[in-house]
């Protein structure tokens, strides 16, 4: 309702975000400061939509340096980027175990493996669907008749490569930015265009080279090696 005003403390409940934590989000420049009556400062409806939104920018995982810039300028590129990074995440372990199917002690294994980065969200991990669909898979595999080492060493591969493999990414997107010379905004629609281009690149080229190399092994009489 417009014109309510809110207490710190019955802000930070209104939130569920800390005193302290409100209090340095404001020395930081993240949040304006309230209005004030007397000794008594007033916060407004205001203050909990832009609590909310750091509180989900921060859980997509960006930085207060880059949600800061977000509130400055309105960037295009991060913009761009929070467009397409989905809804934050909100299953904790213990959820993320029971809809997996999976014993918790394996839920712990992918997260130190690095196949699975929780996001921490106000001291806590979370998860998103995306990890439900991973381990969910890799429970029908262990399932079927997968050594579960083998699994867990072939995920410990894919977690040393795929910080390279992004960096890659993001290299070839902002050579092609710097060659044609973008304002921010058209670098911005560029991303938006190329990010998920590149991921379903990666991912079909590393699917259809699973299935040619595993059909010639098979049809050539070959043991996997």
């Amino acid at each position: 309702m417009a014109g309510e005003r809110y207490r710190v403390e019955e802000l930070a409940a209104t939130t569920d975000i800390g005193v302290d934590t409100i209090r340095y989000y404001q020395a930081q420049g993240l949040l304006e400061a309230p209005t004030r009556d007397g000794r008594i400062a007033w916060y407004h409806r205001g203050h909990i939509a832009r609590l909310n939104e750091i509180r989900d920018l921060s859980a997509q995982g960006f930085s207060l340096a880059q949600i800061r810039a977000l509130a400055d300028d309105d960037d295009p590129l991060l913009r761009s980027l929070i467009t397409g990074s989905g809804e934050a995440p909100t299953i904790d372990r213990e959820e993320l175990a029971r809809l997996a199917h999976l014993p918790a002690e394996a839920v712990a294994l992918a997260i130190e493996v690095g196949l699975l980065n929780p996001t921490i969200i106000d001291g806590e991990e979370r998860f998103s669907d995306d990890a439900v669909d991973m381990l969910s898979s890799a429970r029908l595999l262990i399932d079927a008749g997968v050594d579960p080492t083998a699994f867990t060493e072939l995920a410990v591969r894919h977690a040393e490569h795929t910080e390279q493999l992004v960096d890659d990414a993001i290299a070839i997107v902002h050579d092609l930015i710097e060659a044609k010379g973008l304002s921010r905004g058209d670098a911005a629609a560029m991303i938006e265009l190329a990010i998920p281009k590149i991921t379903k690149l990666v991912a079909g080229h590393f699917q259809q080279t699973l299935v040619a190399r595993g059909t010639a092994r098979l049809t050539d009489g070959d043991e996997p090696r």
